[in-house]
């Protein structure tokens, strides 16, 4: 990486001016000279749910989860978004399905290629125990949005028709002091990748 020196300030940018050529005051930019080589952690943020959420099952449509969402605006438009995400899932019914998955904006992402009726999802799970038994999910996942645009990081959850989707708690969710409650973590860190 160069250093290159103007008014006696040493500033350090990823690339070089070519020969002949000299930046200038009005030629560069903020961006030039935020992301040092190697890149670097520019800014995170999370979110930690710890009360409980349900939705009446409607196979194909998916809903947000309330209060599992990050904003980010990304500082630069090459940076990496990398998303952390920790939860617990059950059902009310035995033996159906509920499954969530990852969104950035409008667009799914982490998970598999839909097909026909198929959905995208990060993980689904068929709760033959739903009284019992919560699954807990974890997930890391590198997105590059290429935009220095707010950007919306949320969970979203689907129950099979005729159950109900929970959210850190059991599908029965008895009053007694062998079952429990849980928590739902999703976080996001910006990552600038600096060139070697």
């Amino acid at each position: 990486m160069a250093i290159t020196t103007l008014n006696n300030l040493s500033i350090n940018r990823s690339d070089t001016a070519a020969a002949d050529n000299v930046w200038t005051a009005t030629s560069a930019t903020a961006t030039d000279f935020q992301a040092a080589a190697g890149g670097g952690l520019l800014q995170l943020k999370t979110v930690y749910k710890q009360d409980t959420f349900t939705l009446t099952g409607n196979s194909g449509t998916w809903s947000d989860v309330t209060d599992v969402t990050v904003d980010i605006t990304p500082t630069l438009s090459t940076s990496k978004i990398l998303v952390l995400l920790c939860t617990n899932v059950g059902n009310t019914t035995s033996p159906y399905v509920s499954m969530v998955r990852l969104m950035r904006d409008s667009t799914a992402i982490m998970g598999g290629t839909a097909d026909s009726n198929r959905n995208m999802a990060l993980w689904a799970g068929k709760f033959h125990n739903a009284t019992a038994t919560t699954e807990n999910t974890n997930a890391i996942y590198l997105d590059a949005p290429a935009t220095t645009s707010a950007t919306t990081y949320k969970l979203q959850g689907m129950a099979e028709t005729g159950s109900t989707f929970t959210l850190n708690r059991t599908g029965d969710d008895p009053d007694i002091n062998y079952t429990g409650r849980y928590p739902t973590t999703l976080t996001v860190a910006e990552i600038a990748v600096g060139i070697l």
